[in-house]
C-alpha cells in the first residue's frame, strides 16, 4: 500500500477497478474483487490530493500545481510490462499558481 496518507480515492464497477493517492505522491490501483494491488503510478512531485477514475484512464491533481492524465490499465495485461511498472503518465497540464484539490 501508500507510505503516506491516502488523500483520495476512486472507483470503477465497470473496469472493476479502485484507484488511491496519497501523501506518498504516489497512485495505487487495486482489483475490486481480489481487495489485491495492481500498481503503483509514480510521476506526481507532491501530493496527490483528488483523482478520477473512468474505465482505464485516470485523472489526478497535485500540490505540485500539475494535473496528469493516467493509463491504469493493469500492468498483467499489458505487453511488454510487468507487475508493478504502473501505466504511464499521458499527460501533464500545468500552469496553475497553487495546488490542485479537485478533479470531476
Amino acid at each position: 500500500g501508500h507510505s503516506g496518507q491516502v488523500l483520495c480515492v476512486d472507483a470503477c464497477p465497470k473496469s472493476r477497478v479502485v484507484i488511491s493517492g496519497s501523501a506518498d505522491k504516489s497512485l495505487r490501483t487495486w482489483d475490486m474483487d481480489t481487495g489485491r494491488r495492481q500498481d503503483a503510478l509514480y510521476g506526481h512531485n507532491g501530493w496527490v490530493h483528488c483523482v478520477r477514475l473512468q474505465q482505464h484512464k485516470a485523472v489526478t491533481g497535485s500540490g505540485d500545481k500539475t494535473i496528469k492524465i493516467w493509463d491504469i490499465l493493469p500492468a498483467t495485461d499489458k505487453i511488454g510490462y510487468g507487475v508493478g511498472v504502473g501505466g504511464p503518465c499521458q499527460a501533464t497540464f500545468v500552469g496553475h499558481d497553487a495546488g490542485v484539490t479537485c478533479v470531476d
